[in-house]
């Protein structure tokens, strides 16, 4: 089995390059792709539909699919579209997955930034291998990139528990709660989350039962060894990646963001995480209002935690939760006595969200809230009860 502890915290796991080109640059790689697809018998297919991601509605468009180095952890795809009387776009689009690109088979792990050197180089090595060299690696800027986190926890039910919990969780504003499904994930919606903006995505899912719902695609080995992992991924999008730029448009060329990754995949997981699962550890109820009658919070403080607290645990939804809260005080600036209230909680390290009273947790009396698992915290900030 293989060994994930040596491995690198925070990395990636896919990302979507793109360059615009040409139409001389565009034709080129179209015939040269389809002379090595013919003669390799791979099938290369227009998949125009209706819609084309980032092309507006309404425009003429074509995107060709060429899966020559699929097996390799690479889609290539050519865009041309036009709308009203707008310059005909051609581009060169691709989808990679760098761990697979280099040989890695295994499916758990994430990719070594350490090795981004070693990826360019043999980015540009397997575009010279299929003829499209006049499209160079150095020139691609990054559209999306997925950055993330593995958790390995003691067991599968313990994946279970957590995913649990952490669909009851806070949604900030200007995000949206989405389905974890179709083809990007083909999961269950039981076995994940996906908080969304504009800009990212936050993702958390079973990455077991992910690979089991997939089960033709892996090996009973490779499907083994995701036991026990809880999967945290922040999906960038092109808003995000331009907000990171901004001091630095250089930056989204893929041969420069592979060299700083690392830390903005580390940053971006300490920011958003707590917005989402926040701060707390998750504790049964009992134990949770125990916590809050010690605090040194004044009194009417304490009855606001209590009362969220009672309300989460009924209605088995922080969001709903805080809406009774609200109907029950009337606050005249709602969104600062939210914000106020969480806050408490996330200063005694303490999550509304309580474990329910069946779980059997073999002799644990809290489970280490997001932030920590992810971080990779162990400290326990909060005493429990007696």
């Amino acid at each position: 089995m293989h060994d994930y502890n040596n491995e690198p915290c925070f990395s990636l796991h896919t990302l979507e390059i793109r360059l615009r080109c040409n139409s001389q640059d565009y034709y080129l790689a179209y015939e040269r792709l389809r002379w090595h697809c013919k003669k390799n018998k791979i099938f290369m297919y227009d998949d125009s539909s209706d819609y084309v991601e980032d092309v507006p509605i309404g425009a003429l468009k074509e995107e060709i699919i060429c899966r020559l180095l699929e097996d390799r952890g690479i889609i290539i795809k050519l865009v041309r579209c036009k709308l009203n009387d707008s310059p005909i776009y051609y581009g060169a689009w691709m989808i990679i997955n760098p761990r697979r690109f280099l040989g890695d088979s295994t499916y758990v792990g994430i990719f070594d930034v350490s090795r981004a050197d070693e990826l360019l180089n043999r980015l540009d090595m397997a575009l010279i291998s299929v003829g499209i060299a006049h499209l160079p690696i150095s020139n691609f800027t990054l559209h999306r990139i997925d950055l993330c986190r593995n958790v390995f926890l003691s067991s599968q039910k313990m994946v279970e528990n957590y995913i649990d919990l952490l669909k009851r969780c806070f949604i900030p504003n200007g995000f949206m709660w989405n389905e974890v499904g179709g083809v990007e994930y083909a999961i269950r919606l039981k076995d994940g989350i996906k908080i969304s903006n504009n800009s990212l995505s936050i993702v958390a899912y079973n990455k077991k039962a992910q690979m089991v719902k997939q089960g033709d695609y892996y090996s009973i080995v490779d499907i083994e060894e995701a036991t026990g992992l809880l999967r945290f991924e922040i999906q960038l999008f092109t808003g995000r990646l331009n907000y990171i730029c901004r001091g630095d448009k250089s930056i989204k060329r893929l041969c420069k963001f592979l060299h700083i990754c690392q830390t903005e995949s580390r940053k971006h997981f300490e920011a958003y995480i707590p917005k989402v699962f926040l701060m707390g550890d998750y504790y049964y109820f009992d134990d949770a209002k125990n916590i809050i009658l010690r605090s040194d919070y004044y009194e009417p403080t304490k009855e606001k935690m209590l009362t969220l607290l009672v309300s989460v645990s009924t209605h088995r939804n922080l969001m709903v939760a805080l809406d009774d809260v609200l109907q029950k005080y009337k606050p005249s600036n709602p969104y600062n006595f939210v914000r106020s209230l969480i806050k408490c909680f996330d200063e005694l390290y303490l999550n509304p969200v309580t474990i329910p009273r069946r779980w059997n947790l073999a002799g644990e009396i809290f489970m280490p809230g997001a932030f920590k698992k992810v971080m990779g915290i162990d400290t326990v900030f909060v005493s429990t009860v007696d």
